[in-house]
C-alpha cells in the first residue's frame, strides 16, 4: 500500500511560451496525483505568464509565482514533504512521479 507521498513539482518559466504547454501536460498526467505544480515565472518577457495563469485557472493543482532577479532560491515555494525540480524543456514519463514514490516507500 502506498503511503500518501505528496509532492511540489517546481517548474522554472522564463521565455519557454513554445515549450510551457507540453511540460505542464507531462505533469498532469500522472498516474500519481498527490502533487501540486509550481510555476515560477522568472519575469519572462514572452506569454509565459499569461499562459501559466490560463493553466492555474484549469486545473487547481497548479500555483504559479511570479519572482524578481532579487529573490534568491525556489524553495520558499514548497509546501509539501519532496520537491522535484523539471525544466520547461523536458517532459515526464506518465510514471515518473509514482516510480519514485514507489522506491520512498521502500526506505
Amino acid at each position: 500500500m502506498e503511503r500518501n507521498c505528496i509532492f511540489s513539482i517546481i517548474m522554472p518559466i522564463y521565455n519557454v511560451e513554445s515549450y510551457l504547454r507540453d511540460a505542464v501536460s507531462s505533469v498532469l498526467a500522472q498516474t500519481y496525483s498527490h502533487f501540486e505544480l509550481v510555476l515560477v515565472d522568472d519575469c519572462s518577457p514572452d506569454d509565459s505568464p499569461a499562459i501559466c495563469d490560463e493553466l492555474a485557472a484549469e486545473d487547481s493543482r497548479i500555483k504559479v509565482r511570479y519572482i524578481s532577479l532579487k529573490m534568491k532560491g525556489l524553495a520558499w515555494h514548497v509546501t509539501v514533504a519532496w520537491m522535484l525540480q523539471l525544466e520547461t524543456i523536458y517532459t515526464l514519463w506518465i510514471l515518473t512521479i509514482r516510480l519514485i514514490v514507489h522506491c520512498l516507500n521502500k526506505l
